[in-house]
């Protein structure tokens, strides 16, 4: 080689030993952290639209009432672990999240002898629902809670393209069970477990029986609870166990609740449904929300709209003008005019309507007494409605309802 040659490649060369080194590094990292994971036996990976936190504590607390040492990890409102005690702990992040969360988690509740992992997948966009899967969970088994329109953006804008991406993170000749009962979407599902060789079973609402659904919380979600069910079952567990761990598992902070509370002695039954972004969910739980209420309620429906979630603002107001009977519609958040125009579109008179928006400069007691205000009858029945976090959204549930850590007896502040 010539001279100028030599000078031309040399440093082109040197600058490629830190990127070989790097590369070296991040290989032998990958290879410790899969035979860390490989010595766990049991991995369940749980994915779907709605419902995967409350499924993932509930397989985790069927394998801890088996005495089996599981450790669970949940994204959905808030980021949390479960730990082999079965305490949460909360996730405290310091950047926007990435999958590297996962491994990070795993990575300190791992210790020899833990015997099963729980995790909900965390990702979005269809390539990091594979990444999360393949490469952070290497699942034994695969869950899919359902297929439901939400995040069109990323996942597609029809229920068989999401079907598509969530099975992104079906395992390669794995297991994998769903809760999901449309035709349509399972077909889809089943040709593309069929394309990984893995296999797909459809878990029915009626694998939970009767009596055994009686037992669950008045908000749960029978597909969820079954598919739990279905799991554990499926991993080993007795069913009398699995079922008993299943109920005793600490609701995730979003999970839909009610709760009882008063305020300047009047009573109101609250439901928080803030987690719940899809329609048909939101059908099923404002359903058994009235039932649980009980008669003679004064309902408010709080339409809560988050700055980065502006595609539900429309449809959802729409929702509430046409199918949920109610004295008023307080608009909290963001698009308060957007949400306005279209209940008034939709029928909603103007004095129906209140514009509460962040509630900025106002005591959370004067927004109360605004939105209680008139009401005949005795309970006010508070409906809180899509997009968990917003300020005014997360004030009101501090104000109201009863200060319990999840994990503990009274978190369980249902019915």
């Amino acid at each position: 080689m010539s001279l100028p040659l030599l000078f031309l490649w040399l440093p082109l060369a040197l600058a490629g030993v830190p990127i070989l080194g790097l590369f070296l590094y991040w290989a032998r990292e990958r290879v410790r952290y899969h035979g860390k994971l490989d010595a766990v036996p049991i991995r369940v990976h749980v994915n779907g639209t709605r419902g995967k936190s409350t499924v993932t504590r509930m397989v985790a607390g069927a394998l801890r009432e088996a005495g089996m040492r599981t450790v669970a990890k949940t994204t959905g409102s808030e980021a949390r672990v479960v730990d082999e005690e079965g305490e949460d702990w909360e996730i405290v992040r310091h950047a926007a999240a990435t999958l590297l969360e996962e491994r990070e988690v795993l990575e300190t509740a791992w210790s020899p002898g833990l015997e099963a992992v729980v995790v909900e997948c965390m990702a979005v966009r269809p390539d990091l629902q594979e990444a999360d899967a393949r490469l952070f969970v290497r699942p034994t088994l695969s869950l899919l809670t359902n297929v439901r329109l939400d995040h069109q953006e990323q996942m597609g804008w029809t229920l068989p393209a999401i079907a598509r991406s969530l099975a992104r993170g079906f395992p390669w000749e794995g297991r994998v069970f769903t809760a999901e009962s449309s035709e349509e979407v399972l077909a889809v599902l089943q040709e593309e477990a069929n394309a990984r060789g893995a296999s797909l079973e459809a878990v029915p609402e009626d694998f939970l029986h009767e009596e055994e659904w009686e037992e669950a919380d008045p908000f749960a979600f029978r597909a969820n609870v079954a598919l739990s069910l279905a799991a554990a079952l499926a991993i080993g567990v007795e069913r009398a166990v699995a079922l008993r761990g299943i109920l005793r598992a600490a609701p995730d902070p979003g999970a839909a609740k009610g709760y009882r509370a008063e305020f300047r002695d009047r009573p109101l039954a609250c439901v928080d449904l803030f987690a719940v972004n899809d329609l048909p969910s939101a059908r099923e739980n404002i359903a058994r929300a009235r039932a649980w209420a009980g008669e003679e309620v004064a309902w408010v429906v709080l339409l809560n709209n988050r700055q980065d979630r502006q595609e539900r603002v429309r449809p959802f107001a729409r929702f509430v003008a046409e199918e949920v009977p109610c004295e008023r519609v307080a608009l909290l958040g963001a698009y308060v005019d957007t949400a306005a125009n279209e209940l008034r579109s939709a029928g909603v008179r103007a004095d129906r309507i209140l514009r509460i928006g962040e509630g900025v400069g106002r005591s959370v007691d004067s927004v109360l007494e605004q939105i209680t205000a008139g009401l005949s009858g005795g309970a006010v029945g508070l409906l809180g409605l899509v997009n968990r976090h917003t300020a005014i959204a997360d004030r009101l549930r501090a104000r109201l309802e009863p200060a319990a850590y999840p994990g503990s007896p009274e978190g369980r502040e249902v019915a």
